[in-house]
C-alpha cells in the first residue's frame, strides 16, 4: 500500500463526502455548513490530506485560534484502512505540533467514536470534559486538550 501525505484541498473533503453518500459510514452530510467548513479550512492553519493508494483517505488540520491555541480537526470515514491510515495522522499530527510553539491545543469527539478518543489519546489529550447536545445535531461531545 502507497501512502501519502499532501496539501489539503477542499476537493478531498468533497471526495469523502461522495463515499459517505455510497458507503453511509460517516456523517458529514447531517453537519450544517460542513461543505463551507471543508472550504474555509484551507486558510485557517495547517491542514493536510492522507492519500491511500491514490484514493482519499482522510483529511485533518489544526485550526488556529491564535498563535499558541489550536483545535484539531479530521474527517475520516469508518471503512478507512485502519491502523496504517491512524500510524500516518498520529505521525502528521505529532509533526505539526512540534512545528508550532502551542500552548493548548483541543479537540471535540463524538461521544461513542472509540478510534477518535484512542486516536486523541495516542496524541497524549486528555478528557477535559463531556459537552452535552454541543454537536451541530445535539450530540453529546467530548473536549479533549493537550497543554504543553
Amino acid at each position: 500500500m502507497k501512502t501519502e501525505i499532501i496539501q489539503y484541498k477542499p476537493l478531498h473533503a468533497f471526495e469523502l463526502y461522495d463515499r459517505q453518500i455510497r458507503e453511509s459510514e460517516f456523517v458529514l452530510s447531517a453537519v450544517p455548513g460542513w461543505d463551507e467548513a471543508a472550504m474555509r479550512w484551507v486558510g485557517m492553519g495547517p491542514a493536510f490530506t492522507l492519500m491511500v493508494d491514490n484514493r482519499v483517505e482522510a483529511c485533518g488540520g489544526i485550526i488556529m485560534i491564535d498563535e499558541t491555541f489550536g483545535e484539531c480537526w479530521l474527517l475520516i470515514p469508518k471503512s478507512a484502512h485502519g491502523i496504517i491510515i491512524y500510524r500516518a495522522i498520529i505521525k502528521k499530527l505529532s509533526e505539526l505540533m512540534k512545528q508550532c510553539k502551542f500552548r493548548r491545543l483541543q479537540a471535540f469527539v463524538l461521544e461513542g467514536f472509540d478510534h477518535g478518543e484512542n486516536l486523541v489519546k495516542r496524541l497524549g489529550f486528555e478528557l477535559e470534559g463531556r459537552l452535552r447536545k454541543y454537536g451541530p445535531n445535539g450530540e453529546n461531545l467530548h473536549l479533549y486538550a493537550k497543554v504543553f
